[in-house]
């Protein structure tokens, strides 16, 4: 899959990564519960090989992100500390012309972004996956852009007031969500949930999620991850657009197998259930139903009769009611 080799020329390449690595806070930079003013590419969370920074200068401060009660990520057998905290910023993200991030697919040039580089260089191998953990909101709009230039598909996971919420953006043939267009071939009908455009909410995307989110409110807060492959080399900007991203740390991994867990003062509480078989996960939803209608789309979004040669998106409708979109390559 090639990459932008422009932008991963001008990098410079990071340290080779073999093995799991956890990142936790450096809240001794950003210590303040009142927002001061912090200069872009501050260190807000490190590894041993890599580091989170900030991307743009903006006001910083540390925030509680425990919600409901949960004190830690237990990551496979590393344990991520939440008690002491986040850090978020204060100006929501914008691209050039005041363009929003998440709803114009735009690179923000200032607010509050989060990024890191990579491990490896040459931009056309995947390094890993990485996991960014942090108090989420239902109603947010959450994005990552890889090289400055393309918005990346990713999975969220999620728990909030008790219920669990998985889903994930299937993406084009590369990985991105570069127009409406694409987010609707995989999702032909998140309109009906009362999507306009741009990066969907995970409010927006509570019929399409697995687990048994049933949308206890817009706006609910809860702990979890969103989940996004790396290539070698290439930097990576994250955030939230409407708000910002309350970030506790972050994980990463040669290859996606991970297993999350929320726990409090009594042990495990919540297990985040992640996808692990299929970066699609829509189409890694097992069900005991039956198909009993198709439709089919180009990756473009154009619904067709029948599949065309090459890759096909292919919406099933199944006999409980449930609708999944799987590719198909003809």
């Amino acid at each position: 899959m090639k990459r932008n080799l422009l932008f991963a020329a001008a990098l410079m390449a990071g340290v080779a990564v073999s093995a799991q690595e956890l990142g936790e806070m450096n809240l001794s930079v950003i210590s303040s519960e009142t927002a001061v003013t912090v200069p872009a590419g501050t260190l807000v969370a490190a590894s041993e090989n890599l580091s989170v920074f900030t991307k743009f200068q903006d006001d910083y401060k540390t925030t509680g992100v425990n919600t409901d009660e949960f004190e830690a990520f237990l990551i496979n057998d590393q344990m991520l500390d939440i008690t002491a905290g986040g850090v978020t910023g204060s100006a929501n993200p914008k691209g050039e012309g005041d363009a929003s991030p998440a709803n114009d697919y735009v690179m923000p040039i200032n607010g509050c972004c989060y990024s890191f580089t990579a491990p490896g260089e040459g931009g056309t191998e995947i390094a890993g996956y990485f996991y960014v953990f942090g108090k989420l909101s239902t109603n947010k709009q959450y994005f990552v852009f890889e090289a400055g230039a393309n918005s990346v598909a990713y999975e969220l996971h999620m728990v909030a007031q008790g219920e669990a919420m998985h889903y994930a953006f299937a993406g084009d043939v590369n990985g991105y969500l570069k127009d409406d267009a694409t987010v609707l071939a995989s999702y032909p009908d998140l309109a009906a949930t009362g999507w306009t455009n741009g990066i969907p909410s995970p409010d927006q995307m509570s019929g399409y999620t697995r687990g048994n989110w049933a949308g206890t409110g817009a706006g609910v807060n809860g702990m979890g991850c969103i989940v996004f492959p790396v290539y070698a080399g290439l930097e990576y900007t994250f955030g939230a657009a409407g708000s910002k991203l309350s970030l506790c740390g972050f994980y990463f991994e040669p290859t996606k197998s991970a297993s999350v867990k929320l726990h409090d003062n009594d042990g495990v509480v919540a297990d985040l259930d992640l996808i692990v078989a299929n970066p699609d996960a829509i189409s890694s939803v097992e069900s005991a139903a039956e198909v009993v209608a198709e439709e089919y789309y180009t990756v473009s979004g154009v619904r067709v009769a029948e599949m065309v040669p090459g890759l096909n998106l292919v919406k099933q409708t199944l006999s409980d009611g449930s609708v999944k979109t799987v590719k198909v390559i003809k």
